[in-house]
């Protein structure tokens, strides 16, 4: 396992311990000669070498030439590669490089592209002014000639959106992830990680660091054991034996990333200290940052045995008090974890960086802080494969270790025909929502991602009416906020994602998405029998805290379809066909559009779903745009601080404008970002079989809907509804415990557009 570790974080990797023979050295200057000892024109010992150790290439089994002298140097696989590096850059390198890194130790640190994504809601600043210095670059949603505060994930941590931080590693590289970008995020499942925060920091608060805790629990396969959050009562600092009060830092993390017993530090010997050249690893267009030299520190046991390889990358200190470590020896910090080491078996790595002038931009890169603000000019690659300070790690890494690389394999997204279009909705003609005949057997719903959670959540509370659902990527009924025994529990913060939990403890929630990454954990038993223990609806009653009785799904025609490969793992969708069954549905179809390697099967899976529901069905025809309409969602609004937009879509065939027949109705709750006209293949069956797609809204904008300024006021989750924010339905508690039932808002809404359209009434 390759780990990383810094002053402020680490990151781990494969397994790949290192044995080196140190014998038959020579000076000769040449570099490496593999297998062809007759290079090395005098032999001498290790001992006699005549400057410190110096890493130039490798080789799986060969000729090494080490600060002037050839030395023999063979590599075993072995359990553990681990190397440590600085808080925030330490993330960057595993989730860059997370084939080769299983592991990272976080002190102080921010979730991966934190630093440049801008959240709903958030103020920017004007690029030119001082408090934008050190963040050129917005990578999302920041108006021309504007950008975000320095820092702002730690100095306001409560604008942040931790159920949007998984999407910029799964889905910005494209499907199938390009090269040079990142790897795929499967390599992640089975890391282990190790997070810390001092109470007593205030350059980065313990929520900061909580939002790393969050966004980590959704990207383990394991996170409950996988994950270690420790607080402390330290300072801005790596706490060592040596802090006030002393913690020993390097110790708890290495114990927690090699899953075993450390034998006690030793001391460190300087003779196994050694400087390497950079310049053969950093091939990056700038150079920006890099020393001359790095260091290795190679304990005396690991010159006859195997050992594990640590990197370690080093602090920079704060802007008020800069402080790089000495070029060619050992920092206080990195001392603590040269003790550990020497007693075991772990060679570390430490790359250097240096002062320069890399323009006015890079206000940190300059005073030697790794690129983790996108300083140099590199936008979203700072963080890709292809980045200045990123590109030349794994080559050192390789260097000491021989290739570690698994296969990359690709990621490719299905197509979700709800999800909500690029680009602004068009202006259509404005109608009031109209009274049609709709066929009682033929109201189903229909959604994807967010979309999908909310059409199963809207067809089992209204099943009494509503007699199917097409799920696109839907995870099961009430799944988001129900804790389950091998669930992980992560701080309840401002930005959780998940503000209200049944079966939590307080100040603990469940990590955002965890049905979709860590669906194998879910009990569907427990969620069937909690949907059939909740009161059930009178007809005509005044109380909506209740649903339809569940015997009413038991003719329901469900169409469920994973698509998403790299988001919903394992049974994820599976998991939501299961409580279907369990609740008496017999007629469930469910389609799995992931190849095992990511990409994604061609079957047409908006047809499958019509057929389902509506079928047989009649061939579709050339949709006539003119049965577009845009309808004014104010009169069926229950609560105005819920996010819904101005207006919603709804297609209306001819004869189903004209009550000529019956029609069907599909309810199509939209995936993140906000409504629109239906798709054109979907519309095109819709003419021809007489079906009516009404398209409600909760748009999301640059700026976000209201939700977040009013949700859950006056209490210790105010404001936590940033999914809602930017145009999701309410699928994770967000605006209330009982977001599940008809009386919630977004549910309470859309069935009044429902009763209004197929003139439903009240028994």
């Amino acid at each position: 396992m390759v780990c990383v570790t810094t002053v402020h974080s680490f990151v781990s990797s494969l397994p790949i311990p290192l044995l080196l023979k140190w014998s038959n050295l020579t000076k000769n200057g040449k570099g490496l000669h593999d297998h062809d000892p007759s290079v090395c024109t005098s032999r001498v010992t290790a001992d006699s070498c005549p400057r410190p150790l110096a890493l130039v290439q490798r080789s799986r089994g060969g000729w090494l030439e080490i600060g002037g002298c050839c030395v023999d140097v063979t590599f075993l696989l072995g359990p553990f590669l681990c190397t440590p590096t600085q808080g925030d850059m330490a993330i960057q390198a595993h989730v860059a490089w997370s084939a080769t890194i299983k592991g990272v130790c976080g002190f102080a640190a921010q979730p991966i592209h934190c630093a440049v994504q801008r959240f709903t809601n958030e103020a920017q600043i004007v690029n030119s002014s001082k408090e934008a210095r050190g963040v050129p670059f917005c990578d999302s949603d920041c108006s021309d000639g504007y950008t975000l505060p320095f820092d702002h994930c730690r100095q306001t941590p409560r604008v942040v959106d931790v159920g949007k931080l998984p999407d910029w590693p799964r889905r910005n590289c494209g499907h199938p992830f390009r090269s040079d970008c990142l790897d795929d995020v499967i390599n992640m499942y089975e890391s282990r990680v190790y997070l810390q925060s001092g109470v007593a920091d205030v350059h980065t608060p313990t929520d900061a660091v909580a939002n790393t805790v969050a966004w980590y629990s959704t990207m383990l396969a394991r996170p409950a054991s996988d994950i270690f959050y420790r607080t402390t009562q330290t300072a801005h600092e790596l706490p060592t034996n040596r802090s006030n009060p002393p913690f020993d830092g390097p110790g708890d993390c290495l114990g927690h990333l090699y899953g075993q017993s450390l034998a006690v530090p030793g001391s460190v010997q300087l003779a196994n200290l050694a400087t390497f050249d950079q310049s053969l690893y950093v091939k990056s267009k700038s150079n920006a940052g890099w020393a001359a030299e790095g260091l290795v520190y190679v304990p005396t046991a690991c010159k006859t045995s195997e050992c594990k390889l640590h990197l370690l990358l080093h602090d920079c200190g704060t802007r008020d008090a800069p402080a790089l470590p000495p070029p060619t020896t050992m920092s206080t910090d990195e001392q603590a974890f040269a003790e550990y080491a020497e007693t075991n078996r772990l060679v570390l790595l430490m790359p250097r960086l240096a002062e320069g002038n890399y323009g006015v931009d890079a206000v940190d890169v300059n005073r030697g802080c790794w690129n983790v603000f996108a300083q140099l000019g590199e936008q979203n690659d700072y963080a890709h494969q292809n980045g200045s300070h990123l590109a030349p790690l794994l080559p050192m890494i390789e260097a000491v270790a021989g290739s570690t690389r698994a296969p990359r394999v690709a990621s490719v997204v299905a197509r979700t025909p709800v999800a909500a279009a690029d680009g602004p909705p068009p202006i259509l003609p404005i109608i009031d929502l109209p009274q049609l005949r709709i066929d009682p057997a033929k109201l189903v719903t229909n959604g994807g991602s967010s979309g999908g959670d909310m059409a199963v959540m809207f067809h089992t509370a209204f099943s009494r009416h509503v007699k199917g659902a097409c799920g696109y990527d839907a995870q099961p009924w009430r799944c988001a906020a129900t804790r389950f025994p091998l669930d992980a529990l992560v701080p309840q913060t401002h930005e959780s994602s998940v503000p209200h939990c049944f079966g939590c403890p307080a100040n603990m929630t469940v990590p955002y998405d965890k049905c979709k990454s860590h669906a194998d954990f879910v009990n569907t038993s427990l969620l069937a029998d909690a949907a059939k223990s909740i009161p059930v609806c009178t007809p005509g009653g005044s109380n909506t805290d209740c649903i339809d009785d569940t015997a009413g799904l038991r003719d329901a025609k469900v169409f469920l379809n994973r698509g998403e490969c790299r988001t919903y793992t394992g049974p994820a969708v599976v998991n939501t066909m299961d409580v279907y069954k369990k609740l008496g549905v017999e007629k469930v179809l469910y389609f799995d559009q992931c190849n095992p390697d990511g990409s994604h099967k061609s079957d047409d899976v908006t047809l499958m779903c019509l057929d389902i529901c509506f079928g047989p069905l009649q061939p579709p025809v050339d949709a006539d745009p003119a049965n577009n309409f845009m309808f004014r969602q104010a009169p069926y609004v229950t609560d105005f601080n819920s996010g819904f937009g101005e207006f919603g879509y709804i297609f209306v065939p001819p004869k189903c404008a004209k009550k000529e027949v019956a029609c069907g109705m599909e309810v199509r709750f939209h995936g993140c970002g906000g409504p629109g006209p239906a798709d054109q293949e979907t519309q095109n069956y819709a003419q021809s079989n007489n079906i009516v797609l009404l398209d409600p809204g909760v748009p999301g904008t640059n700026n976000g809907n209201n939700a977040s300024d009013y949700c859950n006021p006056d209490t210790a989750v105010e404001g936590n509804c940033k999914e809602i924010s930017r145009g999701c339905w309410d699928g994770y508690a967000q605006l209330s415990l009982n977001y599940h039932l008809q009386s919630a808002p977004h549910m309470q809404t859309v069935w009044k557009m429902v009763k209004h359209i197929a003139g439903i009434q009240d028994d």
